[in-house]
């Protein structure tokens, strides 16, 4: 109930400042998307866990492109001190989130 009280509460403030009613309409929608996914820690859609989805797969890709960066310079002869460190720090910091990935997913 008191969903709906905000919802007519925004309506009645917007119709006072002459906006149009398809952007009122779209501003309802986006509110009511938010409101029904709700801004969670650890969002989920049919009972999978989006965060740790997209997340691992991000991190798995990042590792993928670094280590075919790497396998370049090597092939071309053009690896530097600072490829390696950034590298090794790179892999570390993947590695670190996935020995710690529901730390990392909760924040």
């Amino acid at each position: 109930m008191h969903r709906v009280a905000e919802e007519l509460y925004f309506i009645y403030n917007f119709s006072r400042l002459q906006i149009d009613g398809y952007t009122v309409l779209l501003l309802l929608l986006i509110m009511s998307f938010y409101r029904w996914f709700g801004i969670q820690l650890n969002p989920q859609f049919i009972g999978m866990d989006l965060k740790f989805f997209f997340v691992r797969a991000g991190m798995m890709g990042w590792l993928l492109i670094n280590l075919s960066v790497l396998a370049k310079c090597i092939q071309e002869g053009i690896l530097s001190r600072s490829m390696i460190f950034y590298q090794l720090f790179c892999f570390l910091y993947i590695l670190d989130y996935f020995f710690h990935e529901e730390y990392m997913t909760s924040t």
